[in-house]
Formats: C-alpha cells, structure tokens, sequence
C-alpha cells in the first residue's frame, strides 16, 4: 500500500508544473505597485483638473470675437498636453499588467501550498501508526476483555460452565493472542481441578 501511494505522489510530481519564482521581494514589489496607482490616480486626476482650469479660464479670458485660424481654440489641444495624457494611459495600462502578473503569481503560489498541504496530509497519513498493528492491538484488547470477564464468572460469580465456554471463546475467536495463552493456561487448570475432585 505504501509503494502505491509513493507510486501516486511520484507521477502527481511529475505531472505538476514547476513551482513560479516569486521575486525575491514580493510584499515590496506589490506595495511600489499600489504607491504607482496612488500616484497615478493623483496625477490623472491633477491633469484632469488643470485641462479643466485651462480651458474654462482661456474661454473666460479670451476675447469673445470668433476663433481664428491662430487661435488656441482653432488649433485644438495643445501637443504637449496630448503626449501626457497618451503616457500616462500608457504607465496606466503597464501597471494594469504588472498588477495582473502579481496576481496571477499569488494564484499560482496559494495553488503550490494547497498542494504541499495535500501532499503534507498524505505524508502524516503515510507515517501514522500501521493499520495491521493497530488491528492487532484491537484484536489483543477484546482478547484480554473476553478472559477477564471469564475469570470474574469464575472466581467471583462462581459460573465455572460460562468461564468455560468464554475461555474457548477467546482461544477459538483469537488463537495467536497472548490472552488465548492465558486462557489455555485456565482450562487446563480448571481440568485438573476437575479431575481431583473425581
């Protein structure tokens, strides 16, 4: 039984993928992930809030005449402005990713210690007490139970026919035990004693 379940923890070894290499940092690495969020959020939110300033205040401050060709409202966004904003959906999305690697490589490693506990649970199992070994001890224990009883039936309630019949019991349900020795033992003697009082 032990070589199969060796046999059975082999092949699942070998069917497994090899364990992922975290960084070396991985509580760091996750924390400057959220500090970049942070600051990100920040940012956007800043930027967002200044294009919001800029184009009510240049509507606000410019005349009211029409736009013309050499306006800042006729040439549309200013450049500089659009580049920040394209970088910073760029860093948004970069750590989009890297938080999705990070939580892929926690899934893969909560995934590796359920494995290990599996294979810790068969491991205990494995080195328990052997099952025979307990049967036999089992076996012994109801043995011993059966000769005690036999001999209170015979000195204490003075049944001498039911400690017979319990003493055979006991040789004939567990002939190997040392309490079938026991048992032996009585009979015989309850047989001399038999035979004297003739």
């Amino acid at each position: 039984m032990t070589d199969s379940i060796e046999q059975l923890l082999r092949a699942a070894d070998r069917a497994a993928s090899p364990p992922p290499i975290a960084p070396a940092d991985l509580a760091g690495h996750v924390r400057r992930l959220a500090r970049r969020r942070r600051t990100l959020r920040a940012v956007g939110g800043a930027a967002a809030a200044a294009m919001v300033v800029l184009a009510v205040g240049s509507r606000f401050l410019m005349p009211q005449a029409g736009p013309t060709a050499e306006s800042p409202i006729a040439t549309g966004p200013q450049p500089a402005t659009q580049n920040e904003v394209t970088q910073l959906r760029a860093e948004i999305a970069a750590l989009r990713q890297e938080a999705d690697a990070a939580l892929a490589l926690a899934r893969q490693l909560a995934a590796e210690r359920q494995r290990q506990d599996q294979v810790a649970a068969l491991q205990r199992v494995i080195d328990g007490p052997d099952a025979v070994d307990e049967v036999r001890r089992e076996m012994d224990q109801a043995a011993f139970t059966i000769v005690y009883q036999a001999d209170r039936m015979l000195r204490e309630l003075n049944l001498p026919e039911s400690a017979i019949e319990s003493y055979r019991q006991a040789i004939r349900l567990f002939p190997d035990s040392p309490s079938a020795a026991v048992a032996r033992q009585r009979l015989a003697e309850i047989e001399t004693l038999k035979g004297d009082q003739l």
